[in-house]
């Protein structure tokens, strides 16, 4: 009889689990992403911060997971017992849990704390720059992408706390370049930003303008010039990095080094070429309400200038920090994957949880490090990552369940009336 009912059940995919995790997913990642945006750049100044929220968030969205696994598993009668003891054993999951958040949490913060703090970091010490020069973006697109114009009320958050002898000078760009708040000093105040309505983002054609007064005269610097560029978009007057190399290289001869917020729809690589070949930063942001955290942090008046889950910066030995974030999040997919299969409880159906999903987060490393660096937005890398983590792919069990089932569904292996069992 046992053998009978064993050889009828078909090895067929979980879909309805498919799916549940899917769904669980996509709605945990905008929480995820909620969470993250709104601490990634609030740092309170510790290295030790970001590490601590990776950590909890990759803590809960591990528990959320398998506890859908789990459910999903209990209604859809797949769960047969505990595949490590046999026995029908509910209270054990939760240990197994308990387990999995602290491994992951353990893990999200030792690398973090790794990828943050590790090697040499291309970031210049606020005291460095004896000049600043901001040139602002105010294409049309700045109107919706930072209706509040923060950018503007950036300049002051970065330079309130400079000595009063410290120079600064602003720069607008769009359809054209003007200097709209001459060369002056912190002490002489800070004073109203006109508006601008224009429409293009003659990006190179304001680097130039900047360059071609200094060259000329129109202001003058005192030592190293910290060139900060605020823009939202990709430019409207050259395409290729080759066609603005020149302009960068007379910045180089001013000995300005290139600092750039880009928000939103940016060309995220070709910013970074910029700023790395300037021996600046780059940094992306999703959300406008960043912008004076972001200006902080590329001016290097704040301890963030990475983490695992957003665009990095330039830096030596750029391939070890790839090797870390590859290796960290096909780790945590790993232990996901590990403690998903324990909830879903059913032990031929083990192995293949594992193995399937692991694969999995090793696309999710991949789409993560390589994505960061190419696409735009960093929230739609993040998205696509936690849904390929989040996502469990399982199958219904085969006819070689013997032991779970002898022990979680007895009832199976009754032997008939007047049969050997």
């Amino acid at each position: 009889m046992r053998g009978n009912r064993n050889n009828k059940e078909p090895r067929i995919l979980n879909y309805f689990l498919l799916v549940g995790t899917v769904v669980t997913a996509v709605l945990i990642g905008f929480a995820f992403e909620f969470f993250y945006s709104f601490l990634s750049y609030r740092q309170l100044g510790s290295r030790v911060f970001m590490p601590i929220v990776l950590a909890i968030l990759f803590a809960c969205f591990l528990a959320v997971i398998v506890l859908v696994v789990y459910l999903i598993s209990k209604l859809r009668l797949t769960y047969r017992a505990d595949v490590i003891t046999g026995r029908a054993s509910n209270g054990r999951i939760f240990v197994y849990l308990l387990a999995g958040v602290a491994l992951i949490s353990l893990l999200l913060f030792g690398t973090e704390y790794l990828y943050e703090n590790t090697f040499h970091v291309n970031r210049q010490s606020p005291d460095d720059a004896d000049t600043y020069v901001f040139l602002i973006d105010d294409s049309v697109s700045m109107h919706s992408n930072d209706p509040k114009r923060q950018r503007y009320e950036a300049i002051e958050n970065i330079l309130e706390d400079k000595p009063d002898t410290t120079q600064f000078t602003v720069y607008s760009f769009a359809d054209t370049t003007s200097q709209i708040i001459p060369m002056q000093t912190t002490g002489d105040g800070f004073p109203k930003y006109p508006v601008i309505d224009a429409v293009m983002t003659e990006m190179k054609a304001g680097l130039e303008k900047v360059v071609d007064d200094c060259e000329n005269g129109v202001w003058t610097a005192d030592g190293s010039v910290m060139l900060v560029m605020i823009t939202d978009g990709a430019p409207s007057d050259f395409d290729d990095f080759h066609e603005i190399r020149p302009v960068l290289d007379r910045c180089i001869q001013q000995n300005m080094t290139l600092r750039i917020v880009g928000i939103i729809g940016s060309n995220n690589t070709l910013m970074q070429q910029m700023a790395d070949y300037t021996d600046g930063t780059f940094t992306h942001i999703s959300d406008s309400g960043l912008v004076a955290d972001a200006v902080l942090s590329v001016t290097g008046n704040s301890a963030r200038t990475r983490d695992l889950l957003s665009s990095r910066n330039s830096v030596d030995m750029s391939w070890l920090y790839a090797l870390i974030r590859i290796m960290s999040i096909t780790a945590a997919g790993f232990i996901i994957a590990i403690i998903a299969a324990l909830a879903y409880g059913n032990n031929t159906a083990f192995y293949f949880i594992i193995s399937v999903n692991s694969v999995k987060a090793v696309i999710a490393a991949m789409v993560l490090e390589f994505g960061c660096q190419a696409v735009s937005d960093d929230r739609i890398v993040r998205l696509l990552v936690l849904i390929l983590l989040g996502t469990i792919i399982a199958h219904d069990g085969s006819p070689a369940e013997t032991v779970t089932r002898k022990y979680a569904e007895p009832h199976l292996y009754e032997a008939s009336p007047g049969k050997n069992p």
